[in-house]
C-alpha cells in the first residue's frame, strides 16, 4: 500500500537535517550533560536549526525515572533535535565487562571520511556510513572499524575517537583530519599530555597501545588491529579509573 505524502515540513525527515546526542545515565544523572547540550546547540546552529532556546527548557527527570524502572541504574539516553521536534529515547548499555578486559579488535573501513564536509564534525542524522561500516566490521568478527580520510590519514572509528601511545606519548588525530569532537576525547586531552597530529595507518600499527573513546563506553582499550596485536592496555585502564573517580 502506498501512502500519499502530505506536505513534509520537518527537514530531518526530508533531508536528514537533524542532530543528536547519545549520553550515559548513571543513578539518575546524565553524565557530561552540559557538554552534550553545548555540542548539540553548536551543531544545530551550523545546519540552520533555530529556536534553540527549546534546549534550555528541557527536563528529563520524569523520563529518566521511568527508564530506570525498565533498564536499571545505568543506561543510554538519546536526544534528537530537528527544526520542529525534540525526541528522547532510552536503551541498554551494550558494553560488557569482558569488552574492557579483552579490548576491542578493529579493522579498517574502505569508506573514506571527507575532512572538508560539515557532516564529519557534527553528530547529525547523516549517520549511514557509521552504522553500515560498524555492522560490516561486526560481521567479520571485529568490534569497530577505523575510517581514514581522503588523504589516507587516520580520522576516527565509526562510533568513537581513537588514540595511540608510542614511547609513553599519547597521540590522536587533529580535528582537521575530519572527525567528531568527542566529549570523552576532550576529557582525555584536558587531563593528559596529548599531541594532535595528522598520521598514517603505519604510525598506528607501530604504536605500543591504542584505545578508543566515546561518552557511553568511555575508554576502551584495543587489543588488535587486523593482524597487529597490542600487548598493553595500561593507559586506557588508568584513564578509565580516573573517570570512575570523578
Amino acid at each position: 500500500m502506498i501512502m500519499k505524502l502530505q506536505k513534509l515540513t520537518d527537514e530531518a525527515l526530508g533531508y536528514g537535517l537533524g542532530v543528536f546526542e547519545t549520553m550515559r545515565v548513571e543513578n539518575g544523572k546524565v553524565i557530561w550533560m552540559q557538554q552534550h547540550l553545548k555540542r548539540m546547540r553548536e551543531s544545530a546552529q551550523r545546519i540552520g536549526i533555530k529556536e534553540l532556546e527549546r534546549l534550555d527548557e528541557l527536563h528529563f527527570e520524569e523520563e529518566i525515572r521511568r527508564a530506570e524502572q525498565q533498564l536499571g541504574e545505568q543506561f543510554v539516553m538519546k536526544l534528537l533535535l530537528t527544526n520542529q521536534q525534540i525526541y528522547i529515547g532510552f536503551r541498554k548499555i551494550i558494553y560488557e565487562n569482558t569488552d574492557y578486559e579483552n579490548g576491542f579488535r578493529i579493522c579498517t573501513s574502505q569508506v573514506r571520511r571527507d575532512e572538508n564536509s560539515i557532516w564529519t564534525s557534527i553528530k547529525s542524522l547523516h549517520y549511514g556510513d557509521q552504522i553500515l561500516e560498524k555492522r560490516k566490521a561486526q560481521e567479520k568478527g571485529f568490534q569497530e572499524a577505523l575510517f581514514l580520510n581522503s588523504r589516507g590519514e587516520i580520522a576516527e572509528c565509526t562510533m568513537s575517537n581513537i588514540f595511540w601511545v608510542t614511547q609513553g606519548q599519547i597521540y590522536t588525530p587533529a580535528l582537521s583530519c575530519g572527525l567528531l569532537p568527542g566529549i570523552m576525547r576532550a576529557f582525555v586531552i584536558e587531563n593528559r599530555s596529548v599531541v594532535e597530529v595528522r598520521a598514517t595507518l603505519e604510525q598506528l600499527l607501530n604504536a605500543d597501545e591504542v584505545f578508543l573513546t566515546n561518552s557511553v563506553m568511555e575508554i576502551m582499550g584495543v587489543s588488535q588491529k587486523k593482524k597487529k596485536k597490542y600487548g598493553s592496555m595500561d593507559t586506557a585502564n588508568e584513564i578509565r579509573k580516573e573517570i570512575l573517580l570523578k
